[in-house]
């Protein structure tokens, strides 16, 4: 029998879980069929494992339906989510179209043919929170079906620092200029393999605008008449928010 180990069993994003926590046991004693495995990180002196589901197998958990996890388990989860990403989405090389295999060196796709590497995409994101006296601003998105109303959040584009993306990201959303951009906290992000930088700004001129293609509205709100649905605990949208709540209550 093969040795124990902690199992990250990923379809997409999302998981086999186990009495609400990631399967330890051997591979024998797994309820269904998996595929080759990766080692991908060591907890408690015990491997873990990615792998994917081979057959018939029960219905798996969104990562998303599980937050807020622990640090670790997110870190593990999330680095499962994104290597699982990699692996089913670069079967094939882009420099000349043959099958790639993982690489039994290190964590990437191989090419056989002309030995090229590619390694997990990682997609750098801002998410920022606009600070005007004690208001905040949140948006309600385009994608979102409910009344979700959250931070400003946006990709980082090519030859762009950080800052300059955040700047950008909010003038072409909601027509605002602001100041005194401060680096807050980062969250990897894998849906399928963002890298969120959060970042905390002052208000500096300008009326508010949405472009009606990503923001259907945004408006300001204070600490005392948050809207009704915002992100969930867990994600760095909410600590963003939770962030602003509470520096307004300690004035």
């Amino acid at each position: 029998m093969s040795k124990t180990a902690l199992w990250c069993i990923c379809e997409k994003s999302t998981l086999y879980i186990e009495n609400d926590s990631l399967p330890c046991c051997s591979r024998e004693e797994l309820p269904f069929s998996i595929g080759e495995t990766i080692t991908i990180a060591e907890e408690d002196g015990l491997p873990v494992f990615l792998a994917s589901p081979v057959g018939d197998h029960p219905q798996f958990t969104s990562f998303r339906s599980m937050l807020p996890v622990d640090d670790r388990r997110y870190y593990l989860i999330s680095r499962a989510l994104s290597l699982n990403n990699m692996v089913t989405e670069h079967t094939f090389c882009s420099h000349c179209g043959h099958q790639c295999t993982l690489s039994r060196k290190e964590i990437a796709m191989r090419c056989p043919n002309c030995h090229a590497l590619n390694y997990p995409p990682i997609s750098p994101c801002i998410i920022v929170a606009i600070h005007r006296d004690n208001r905040l601003l949140l948006a309600r998105h385009a994608s979102h079906s409910n009344r979700l109303a959250t931070v400003l959040a946006g990709f980082l584009e090519a030859g762009e620092t950080l800052e300059q993306c955040v700047e950008r990201e909010i003038f072409e959303e909601v027509s605002l200029r602001v100041k005194n951009i401060r680096y807050f906290a980062s969250q990897s992000w894998s849906f399928p393999s963002q890298l969120m930088t959060a970042f905390t700004c002052d208000y500096a001129a300008g009326e508010i605008a949405v472009d009606h293609v990503e923001i259907r509205e945004a408006d300001w709100f204070s600490c005392t008449n948050m809207p009704e649905i915002i992100p969930m605990h867990g994600t760095v949208a909410r600590r963003l928010i939770d962030n602003f709540i509470s520096s307004s209550t300690d004035r």
